[in-house]
């Protein structure tokens, strides 16, 4: 494909060291997404870094939720996480942005503008994400994709894209980005971004963020126990709707009530 010859001439430019001519052909396949993309990474990497350098680092597992566990090291998942993305976000990016037309949009937001886009795009991601993810739990999709991110059963900020490639692109990128191509604003997009890399580093930190409400906790819970809150962010939608949506202490109280039962059955036979 013709974005697919440019890439690798982009590869050539950058391997050269022409910053203002690597931006240049970088805008050119990615018009649209190149900036929010940009805006993205640096926050994903600035917010996992935090965590790792005043927390991980120094073994803060007294803060954690799961503080049995060993955080994991960095160098083991550095390799997936740095392909993910620089390798395939910005594939996907170019892919999309060639292959529909999309241009970048820098049109002022107003309190309007905000006000239907915000609400549009997590919607879209809460529908997208937990449909994708769903279904990534079903027995095929799990064992040679999805379990790759469950190998961290109590992850790390800088684990939140440790993935199959086809998890990144069918459940991270799509379910974050659609609603972006949707709306077509830039500076919504980055502003969009900013907070996605923030909020997936957050879920995925293993730090306890319960002060701020049960739903900052959610996904740490899928990490240890799978069956439950498939969804992402504050709606859990679907959750809600087919029962899987749990706390810790509902999941806890699940737990003793199974072990109370075994044992006062044992003791009746």
């Amino acid at each position: 494909m013709n974005f697919m010859v440019r890439f690798v001439c982009l590869v050539m430019v950058a391997v050269k060291g022409n910053l203002e001519n690597t931006w240049d052909a970088l805008d050119k396949l990615m018009p649209f997404s190149l900036v929010p993309l940009c805006v993205f990474l640096v926050a994903y990497l600035t917010t996992s870094f935090c965590f790792w350098y005043f927390l991980d680092r120094h073994d803060r597992r007294d803060l954690k939720i799961q503080k049995h566990k060993q955080i994991p090291k960095v160098s083991d998942i550095a390799m997936n996480v740095c392909f993910n993305l620089f390798v395939v976000s910005p594939l996907y990016a170019a892919c999309a942005d060639n292959l529909f037309g999309f241009k970048a949009n820098w049109t002022p937001l107003t309190l309007y503008d905000l006000c239907w886009m915000f609400p549009l795009a997590v919607v879209v991601v809460d529908v997208l994400f937990y449909w994708s993810h769903r279904l990534c739990h079903v027995k095929g999709l799990y064992k040679f994709v999805h379990k790759r991110h469950h190998e961290l059963h109590s992850p790390i900020a800088f684990a939140s894209v440790y993935a199959h490639w086809f998890e990144h692109i069918f459940v991270n990128v799509t379910s974050s980005f659609a609603g972006q191509y949707y709306i077509q604003n830039s500076y919504f997009s980055c502003l969009w971004c900013l907070i996605a890399a923030f909020k997936t580093c957050q879920g995925h930190s293993g730090y306890d963020w319960s002060f701020m409400g049960k739903s900052w906790n959610y996904h740490d819970l899928h990490h240890e126990c799978p069956s439950y809150n498939y969804g992402s962010g504050a709606l859990m939608i679907f959750d809600r709707l087919f029962g899987s949506l749990k706390s810790r202490e509902e999941v806890d109280s699940l737990v003793r009530a199974s072990a109370k039962a075994k044992f006062e059955k044992k003791h009746e036979m």
